[in-house]
């Protein structure tokens, strides 16, 4: 009876001990091996803008942007001519971009974000002078708007500038690539109309003349 007794306690002995190990045995680390699978995966390097081809053109003609870490999703890269979007892209790798330029595209950098980071051209890309075709009417009071029409003008109001005689600076309300509508401003006198897009400008043919009664 005493020989039975001892092995049972042998037996449970061995069984506390099993647990105990069990107990105590290393448990995966699941947050290191997520922080390992997540190091395998390539992050998103910064794109990068090498060249553009041609370097001087007007809406709707084809440019080429070469460079490094686009994505090949054409909707994944977000392009700007001097912050007007393209919202056309014919084609995207991961070194070629081929987009249209953009209704109202202005002198400027160009610039190419993937994933938040984004990529500035070394250089501006060019566009021509805007041009004035004519605006009505041709008289007003200070505070009238006037419509004037062209082309090569910016989408943005902010970036096109419009100056009456004497250095009087226009409003712009509403802007698109062939028109403007502006206010005349306080202290325009009868004279020309400028526009000024970045570096390059227009001058109406005809004069603006400012009515004071």
């Amino acid at each position: 009876m005493k020989f039975l007794i001892s092995v049972v306690t042998l037996l449970a002995l061995v069984f506390l001990s099993s647990c105990h190990k069990a107990a105590n045995a290393p448990q995966a680390n699941l947050s290191t091996e997520n922080v390992t699978r997540r190091n395998n995966v390539a992050a998103q390097l910064p794109p990068v803008i090498t060249s553009f081809t041609p370097d001087s053109v007007d809406a709707r003609v084809i440019v080429e942007i070469r460079g490094a870490d686009f994505s090949p999703v054409k909707t994944e890269n977000l392009i700007l001519f001097n912050g007007i979007q393209a919202p056309n892209i014919i084609s995207a790798s991961d070194t070629l971009l081929r987009v249209f330029t953009p209704p109202g595209a202005i002198t400027g950098r160009l610039t190419v974000t993937v994933a938040g980071q984004t990529a500035v051209s070394a250089t501006d890309f060019i566009v021509p002078p805007p041009v004035i075709f004519s605006f009505g009417p041709f008289s007003g009071h200070v505070g009238d708007t006037i419509t004037i029409f062209g082309f090569r003008f910016s989408g943005i109001p902010a970036q096109n500038k419009v100056v009456f005689s004497g250095d009087a600076v226009a409003s712009v309300i509403v802007s698109t690539s062939t028109l403007l509508k502006v206010t005349v401003p306080v202290g325009a006198v009868s004279g020309e109309i400028t526009v000024i897009e970045g570096t390059e400008k227009a001058t109406s043919k005809t004069d603006f003349t400012v009515l004071v009664n």
